[in-house]
């Protein structure tokens, strides 16, 4: 049902936002940025 489905996706982007988030750090770090607090 669309309840599920939205659950579904809601679950998803949360995860790929929290590994993008960490991908992300190790980049700045890796080229000398600071990462954004």
């Amino acid at each position: 049902d669309e309840a599920f489905l939205n659950q579904v996706m809601k679950e998803g982007a949360e995860k790929a936002s929290a590994r993008a988030s960490v991908t992300l750090k190790a980049v700045y770090e890796a080229i000398g940025f600071v990462a954004k607090p």
